[in-house]
């Protein structure tokens, strides 16, 4: 699972689509999609999220914003990503 935080900074701007993805390289063309969200129409508070591929570890993971945000622009607002899961060794 993951949970966005976004809290009202005045611009209500918010991430709407996005994908949480995963590599153990963290080279450019090793990240594998773990989650595709499209269309969050409602980012206020903080909401979570369960991770749809989970059937791997990954050493490094990141978020993307794949679209524009809720004001159409290219800015990611959110107030704090936090990741749940496992931790293996190498």
């Amino acid at each position: 699972h993951y949970s966005i935080s976004h809290t009202i900074d005045g611009s209500w701007s918010h991430p709407v689509k996005w994908v949480i993805e995963g590599s153990n390289t963290d080279a450019d063309d090793d990240w594998k999609i773990l989650d595709s969200r499209n269309n969050i129409k409602n980012l206020k508070g903080t909401k979570t999220f369960e991770i749809q591929n989970q059937s791997e570890f990954f050493q490094y993971i990141r978020f993307r914003q794949t679209g524009l945000s809720s004001l159409h622009s290219n800015n990611l607002n959110i107030s704090a990503l936090e990741y749940f899961g496992r931790i293996t060794n190498f």
